[in-house]
């Protein structure tokens, strides 16, 4: 979340410094203008569960990295004069306008005056997803909130290195299967 809050903090045009990875506001009345990336759930990635196993400097076999995908909610605040939320809207069209412009996060992100660094490694895409009215029930209800001006990205391959010792490889299936008898 932080690497995608710094990814469209570093775009933002105009230039918004209120963009953090942190849960939904839950009074928007009182908020000026900004936009949070708010984490929802992760999954597997299913094009990556079959990944080789990768040899070690070691010489061991070790299990390829979890990849995931992750999903946020970005969130945008800002009303107008006459309290409507029509900046929050323009906050959201513009934080749209980053993604789908420049849809490559790009890691590890140095730190700035104003925010932390964020480690890792490697390039990230985070695309957005198309979301029916039941999935908006669904996310906004539990929350507990007034709906507010949102879209749902997906952000992936997150991989994460495996902390145990290597596994011995697996057995090699001879050609045309396995047989089982008795």
């Amino acid at each position: 979340g932080r690497a995608i809050a710094a990814h469209v903090r570093a775009q933002l045009l105009p230039p918004l410094s209120d963009v953090v990875a942190a849960p939904p506001i839950e009074n928007a009345a009182v908020q000026g203008e900004a936009i949070r990336i708010s984490f929802l759930w992760v999954t597997p990635q299913p094009t990556h569960r079959n990944d080789p196993w990768l040899v070690g400097d070691d010489g061991q076999n070790r299990q390829p990295p979890v990849s995931l995908s992750a999903f946020f909610a970005i969130t945008a605040y800002g009303t107008s004069p006459a309290g409507e939320p029509e900046q929050a809207l323009n906050r959201l069209g513009q934080a749209i306008q980053v993604i789908e412009t420049d849809p490559y996060v790009e890691l590890p992100i140095a730190a700035t005056a104003n925010n932390d660094a964020v480690p890792g490694s490697g390039r990230m895409t985070v695309n957005l997803v198309p979301v029916a009215a039941d999935l908006m029930e669904k996310i906004f209800t539990p929350l507990q909130m007034r709906h507010r001006p949102w879209v749902l990205v997906e952000a992936g391959p997150v991989q994460l290195d495996r902390l145990i010792a290597p596994l011995p490889a697996p057995d090699i299936v001879a050609p045309g299967g396995v047989r089982l008898t008795g």
